[in-house]
């Protein structure tokens, strides 16, 4: 009788199963592998919506069903391909994520991973993001990628490694290995996100992402990269600056880039990376869209001058010009909020060079959007001492004075008809909107 129901009711009622839960992927693969009639209507929001397995522990209950639902065929078939060939033909996004509910996780939240995940029986995948998970080593999240050849989008975010005496001993990158696979890795990478690293191991992670992009992966297919270190690593600045050769290597073919940077990176001279990183930017000569958030560790006092952030910024864009100034449409700068008794003066100055910088019609032809944001931490609850004040609300009121002096100085880059912003924002919102 179920057979015989009308194919715009079978698609109401699979609607009815989706917008009721977005995240129930297990009633639309049911619904996939009962009978065509109801198929169709399944994958379509299987493939639209992707799927998101929650790593629990000891037991994954998500990673369970989905091998034996999804990837591992339960029933014989006549045709060409099982029914379940066609629900992993369908994956186009998987996330895979653990339940952290603190705001400033660290390795002690998160879950490992209890089994491998077999990618390559998920043919048409184009979106991965792995969120918050711990994973054993470097040449397991190796062995993951090099399955990815139809990957697009990689998103990571909150990684930690399990510290074990490979770990610590500096071995984990194994880099010559990365390097001699002998064949491409994410030879489909288009857009790369890294966001969130937990300690500093996980910092090898970017390192050894950074070694494929620049070893492995075309550079002709990468457009989009974002590279968000916490502050919480203090050797996360370093690290960054070891993207220099992967930025290089895409030059070509990167138009939005997003950053955040503890450091004025033209501000230490006997650090080689420090100058090659901001040439390894300007020389991307396509770049469209362009973030640039200043994140300092905490209790730095010498690096922590959003001033000396913003001079760096300011040269970088005033000498040569960069290979990217003619195309450039959107800037967007990020600088923290500093309590009394620093004041904005400082960062007016320098602003107000920037600006000046920018209204050159010759040089920034295209600009079309310049924001300016101050960043505050995600909650002040959790960490009083980033603002020196553990009252969240003197120091949104006191931001409103920063707010309105930086505004002013960038009233003129609206008579160039450039739309103009500043604002006031946690941390977690930016990484939402310009991350």
């Amino acid at each position: 009788m179920a057979l015989n129901l009308p194919k715009e009711l079978v698609d109401h009622i699979t609607d009815l199963v989706h917008y009721s839960d977005p995240d129930d992927w297990r009633t639309l693969t049911a619904c996939a592998l009962f009978h065509p009639l109801w198929a169709d209507r399944a994958l379509t929001h299987i493939s639209s919506a992707g799927i998101t397995l929650k790593v629990d522990w000891p037991d994954c209950p998500d990673f369970v069903d989905f091998t034996r639902t999804v990837l591992v065929p339960s029933f014989p078939s006549a045709a060409t391909a099982t029914p379940v060939d066609h629900v992993s033909a369908a994956i186009h996004q998987l996330t895979i994520s653990s339940p952290v509910s603190s705001t400033t996780p660290t390795a002690d939240d998160l879950f490992p991973l209890s089994e491998p995940i077999p990618f390559e029986h998920l043919p048409n995948l184009r979106a991965l993001k792995l969120r918050y998970i711990t994973i054993p080593d470097i040449s397991s999240l190796v062995t993951v990628l090099e399955h990815c050849n139809t990957l697009e989008e990689l998103y990571l975010q909150g990684l930690a490694l399990e510290v074990t005496a490979t770990t610590t001993s500096g071995n984990a990158l194994d880099a010559a290995r990365i390097g001699r696979c002998g064949r491409p890795v994410l030879p489909s990478l288009q857009t790369l996100r890294l966001l969130d690293f937990i300690d500093p191991f996980s910092q090898l992670i970017s390192l050894a992402i950074a070694h494929i992009v620049h070893h492995t992966t075309p550079a002709s297919l990468i457009r989009s990269l974002g590279l968000h270190p916490t502050s919480l690593c203090t050797t996360g600045d370093r690290d960054l600056l070891g993207w220099y050769e992967a930025i290089t290597h895409i030059s070509n073919t990167l138009t939005r880039l997003s950053l955040t940077v503890a450091i004025s990176l033209d501000r230490f001279p006997e650090y080689s990376d420090c100058t090659r990183f901001p040439t390894a930017i300007v020389r991307s000569e396509h770049l469209r869209h362009f973030a640039l958030r200043y994140h300092p560790a905490l209790h730095s006092s010498y690096w922590g001058q959003p001033e000396f952030f913003l001079s760096s910024v300011r040269r970088m864009f005033t000498y040569s010009p960069p290979r990217f100034s003619r195309v450039l449409e959107s800037f967007v700068i990020a600088t923290p909020y500093k309590p009394p008794p620093y004041t904005p003066d400082s960062i007016v100055e320098e602003l107000t060079q920037l600006v000046e910088v920018l209204l050159n019609t010759e040089n920034y032809p295209a600009l079309s959007m310049f924001h300016l944001c101050i960043t505050t931490p995600t909650t002040l609850a959790t960490d009083p001492t980033a603002l020196d004040d553990p009252s969240p609300l003197s120091g949104a009121q006191e931001t409103g004075t920063w707010v309105e002096a930086i505004a002013a100085v960038m009233e003129p880059l609206r008579d160039r008809d450039i739309e103009v912003a500043t604002r006031a924002m946690r941390m977690n919102e930016w990484d939402a909107r310009y991350g």
